[in-house]
Formats: structure tokens, C-alpha cells, sequence
């Protein structure tokens, strides 16, 4: 299953490739570590049947972070208890996006170099809503700013992420992912929606919903593994 289009093992099998070996079940909100195989069997780590429209393979997340397995892009989060993020003993961590650092999010190759810790320093949420915006040193500490400064200007209800880092879309608006054809975004802390987007998610954009972005059907093909299987 090393391209799309190849065929699965003789049983109907594909595998997730080193590289994100740990498999998720996505649902309408959320995901969940590990794939069923058959109806009623177990959930798998890593293996899942061909034909799975809801498998998805994931980076690994270190222990201690907020779920073992990393999000769509590559980044894990950390735990409620210890929110704050540090790269090499400096405060913010680096993401997949290339953006401003994030005190929440890391990359999940960022291995032993970045840590998760308790909250330091000063937070002045009603500047950080008005005057002020992430990158100001008052800002920092505020669960508000995951290493991103204001929503998209289009379709959101407001220019700040809310208490958890995410955009929301407005009414009669919907969340895509440009280019990517999937539907719903990723929210924080986990899952998806598609009325929120964590607001460091570059391809997430707010668009009507009658603006013919719906997504086609996925084709699974005939016993045909998706390109990201080994």
C-alpha cells in the first residue's frame, strides 16, 4: 500500500506507514486512537480494513501531551494542567504551520526538546481583546493566544480566537480546508468542527455554505489503500 492505488494484503489490511504509525477513527467532532478492523473487533493501533473513509493515520505524540497521537498537521498539544509550551528552555514552541511560535501546540518531531509546563508570567485578557494581540509581551500567557494573533478578516464572528484558541464561522458559514478537500477543520482542544478552526490553522477559511464548496464523495476504489499506507 505504498501509492494510491495499490491493493491490499491478501486479507483486506492496510498499514500505517512509520512515519505516522498510530491509527485514528475520525467522527463529525472528534478522534479517537485506533481503527476496528470488523464490525464488533477490537480497535487496532496501527492497521485498518481497506475501504475505511474514517481512518486516518497520525504522528506520535510524547507522553504527557494532551492525546498520544498528533493532529492532521503534525502538531500535539499540551495538557490542560501543564498548557505552556518551551522549545529548548524558551517560552512558544514551533508548529508545522512556519507561523509565530505557540505556547500550546509543538511539533510532534520535536522530540525531548520541547516540554510542557505550568502557565508563568502576566495574562491582560481585555487588552489582548481590544488594543493588543498575541505577539504583545502582556498577551503571552493568555489561553487565548495559541501562537496566532486574529482570525481571518472573512466569515468569522469575531477577529479573536475565543478561550481555546479557536475561530468561529458565522451564521450560513462553514469551515473547508483550502485545497485539501476534507470536510470540517480541526479544533481546539481536539477533534473538528464545521462551524470552529483552531485560529493557527492556515488553510481554514470560513465560506458560505451555498457557495458549492461541499465535498465530493470519497471513491475508495477496489481494494485500493489510501496514498498515505505503507
Amino acid at each position: 500500500c505504498g501509492v494510491q492505488g495499490v491493493v491490499a494484503d491478501s486479507y483486506g489490511v492496510c498499514t500505517c506507514p512509520d512515519e505516522r504509525p498510530m491509527c485514528a477513527t475520525r467522527t463529525s467532532m472528534t478522534e479517537k486512537l485506533g481503527c476496528g478492523m470488523t464490525s464488533g473487533n477490537a480497535d487496532h493501533l496501527s492497521t485498518f480494513i481497506v475501504g475505511c473513509t474514517t481512518c486516518v493515520c497520525r504522528e506520535h505524540c510524547p507522553s504527557g501531551a494532551r492525546q498520544p497521537f498528533a493532529d492532521e498537521f503534525g502538531d500535539c498539544a499540551c495538557p490542560n494542567e501543564l498548557p505552556a509550551c518551551y522549545e529548548n528552555g524558551a517560552k512558544g514552541c514551533g508548529t508545522t504551520s512556519g507561523s509565530t511560535a505557540s505556547i500550546s501546540y509543538f511539533r510532534a518531531s520535536c522530540g525531548t526538546s520541547c516540554d510542557c509546563r505550568a502557565h508563568e508570567g502576566n495574562c491582560e485578557p481585555a487588552s489582548c481583546t481590544t488594543t493588543a494581540d498575541c505577539s504583545y509581551a502582556e498577551c503571552h500567557d493568555c489561553e487565548m493566544c495559541l501562537g496566532v494573533s486574529r482570525c481571518p478578516a472573512v466569515g468569522v464572528v469575531q477577529s479573536m480566537p475565543d478561550s481555546n484558541g479557536n475561530c468561529e464561522c458565522k451564521e450560513d458559514y462553514r469551515c473547508v480546508q483550502s485545497g485539501s478537500g476534507l470536510p470540517g477543520c480541526p479544533r481546539a482542544p481536539s477533534g473538528e468542527s464545521t462551524s470552529q478552526f483552531r485560529a493557527n490553522c492556515l488553510a481554514c477559511q470560513c465560506e458560505a455554505v451555498d457557495s458549492g464548496t461541499a465535498s465530493s464523495p470519497v471513491n475508495t476504489g477496489e481494494l485500493a489503500c489510501p496514498s498515505f499506507a505503507k
